[in-house]
């Protein structure tokens, strides 16, 4: 299992890296501290990757880069033949030291999609004969089989340069003061040597245009987008862990937190364009925008390299740029449940979420642009919301003024709009699960990509009668399917169920009664999580 990102969006790093890291965690060391040149130049990344078009795999991050790997007491071995080494293979795997080789991806037997313009990495992780060798290529194929004939055939066929094993001895492996002191200085150093224009962001908000055309050139461009969105994204995460873990203030790993998940929320809205063949041009350039302010933010405060003793300072330069929520609207769903929603503020990038009021009291937070509402009297109770951002600086908060009743919903009208919505998972919180009964066809509910089975339900708040049901799927639909229904959102019964879903708009009739009705997706049709735009439900 890869333990080091554990989401595969953040996962930059080329085969051989990936291993030796998720080997050092697996062994206890604590490679965060190893992380502390891992902020990887947007502009490095904009020349290689979507300059020169080369994959991440092929991109030399920062990482291992310096004299630290052989300060954790690392072996080469050179070989022309794996059989050369064979004697001192079965040694070190004996005595629990696994060992790291280079195989030629033509002879990759377990994964025939490699590369094959670069070698590639597996970790030898146990030998009980010639036939039984227990191989390790995280984080695809964690557990495999070989024999050792097998083996010879892809070592062997290696690049000459890359013909040696490579091992660690972590029994002797133990972070010193002496390093830590080292890599702090070097930490220092690396700062201070930081450079980065940012211009990558104005390249890539040029590839997108305001008559949302996805062209050729937009497509082919879109693996490589996707690769140098992971290095942005990947790096941040890293080094915000190093940071916290040299002791730098907290203020520090939380930019850089922050930003990794914009820019994966970016990610993964470019990624899914190839399938949609849509986009949405003023959302996507409004998030490039803001992740290029926050990139901008977090280095100037890096380099100055505040103390928290300066935390108030800080608070208040950016609490000056806080602004409260636009335009916020009360919809009256029933007597009982309300639905608040609001823009989010132009230029207050650090924006992390709201808190709304109640008669003056705090009463719910929200990470979205949305929020359901229970038990509100808008014509006695004043409803105020505020925006908060990353210094845990508050907006003044803004009255809602804008109250609208929605009419009781008739036979052609969505019962489900604006309802109490509930999901097995989320992806991002772009990709809410309140999305599908927003009534709009910009926004959707995405699962994460992990999860084979997923699920998402609406509840009435009472009892309703349903006789259509209408799925509006993006391009990530359930080729297996059901719709059930439950009384109390524990036990579910079966009223509809499909092994031939077709994606797009499905159209399925029924006649139940219940206060909670399900959509139980069994089987993806992409590697992707589910995601729906819309359920409409109909009387």
């Amino acid at each position: 299992m890869e333990n080091v990102f554990k989401n595969p969006s953040f996962n930059y790093l080329d085969c051989r890296k990936i291993q030796i890291f998720n080997y050092l965690l697996q062994n206890g060391i604590p490679i965060n501290l190893l992380f502390y040149n891992a902020l990887e130049s947007t502009d490095k990344v904009l020349q290689i990757v979507l300059v020169e078009k080369r994959r991440k795999w092929a991109y030399f991050s920062n990482l291992l880069m310096d004299k630290s790997i052989e300060e954790l007491h690392a072996k080469l071995v050179p070989f022309q033949q794996l059989a050369d080494v064979k004697e001192l293979l079965v040694k070190l795997l004996s005595q629990n030291i696994a060992v790291f080789v280079w195989c030629d991806p033509k002879h990759l037997i377990h994964n025939p999609f490699t590369d094959l313009s670069y070698n590639h990495s597996v970790l030898i992780t146990e030998y009980i004969d010639d036939q039984d060798i227990k191989v390790s290529d995280i984080p695809q194929f964690p557990e495999l089989n070989y024999s050792f004939e097998e083996l010879e055939k892809m070592t062997d066929h290696a690049s000459p340069q890359n013909k040696y094993l490579f091992y660690l001895h972590t029994d002797n492996t133990n972070i010193s003061p002496e390093l830590i002191d080292s890599l702090h200085s070097n930490l220092h150093d690396f700062i201070d040597r930081l450079e980065d224009s940012f211009s990558y962001y104005e390249y890539i908000s040029q590839l997108f245009h305001e008559d949302k055309k996805v062209t050729d050139e937009l497509l082919e461009l879109i693996p490589y987008l996707d690769d140098s969105l992971s290095i942005i994204a990947g790096s941040r995460f890293l080094f915000a862990k190093s940071l916290l873990e040299f002791g730098f203030w907290e203020m520090y790993y939380n930019l850089y937190m922050e930003i990794a998940k914009k820019v994966e929320s970016l990610k993964l809205q470019i990624a899914k364009i190839p399938f949609s063949k849509r986009y949405d041009y003023i959302e996507l350039t409004r998030q490039i925008k803001r992740i290029s302010s926050m990139e901008h933010d977090a280095l100037k405060l890096l380099k100055e390299k505040r103390s928290v003793e300066s935390k108030q300072e800080v608070k208040h330069i950016f609490g000056e740029k806080l602004r409260e929520p636009n335009s916020p609207i009360l919809h009256v769903i029933s007597e009982n449940t309300s639905r608040l929603v609001w823009d989010e503020p132009e230029d207050s990038v650090w924006i992390v979420g709201y808190d709304i009021y109640k008669d003056g009291v705090l009463i719910d937070s929200s990470r979205t642009r949305q929020l359901n509402l229970q038990n509100i009297d808008p014509q006695q109770q004043q409803i105020m919301i505020a925006s908060k951002d990353i210094f845990n600086n508050s907006s003044k908060a803004v009255i809602v003024n804008d109250i609208k009743l929605m009419e009781r919903a008739s036979g052609s009208e969505n019962l489900a709009l604006h309802k109490s919505v509930f999901a097995s998972s989320v992806e991002h919180e772009d990709f809410n699960q309140n999305n599908v009964v927003d009534g709009t066809m910009e926004t959707r509910w995405s699962s994460v990509p992990e999860e084979k089975v997923s699920w998402i339900y609406v509840d009435f708040g009472k009892d309703v009668s349903v006789s259509k049901i209408v799925l509006v799927w993006e391009q990530a639909y359930a080729k297996s399917y059901r719709i059930q229904i439950s009384d109390n959102a524990e036990q579910w019964i079966d009223s509809y169920e499909t092994v031939a879903g077709k994606g797009g708009t499905e159209n399925i009739d029924l006649n139940v009664r219940a206060r909670f009705i399900k959509v139980l997706c069994e089987e993806k049709a992409t590697s992707f999580g589910y995601s729906i735009w819309n359920i409409f439900m109909y009387s």
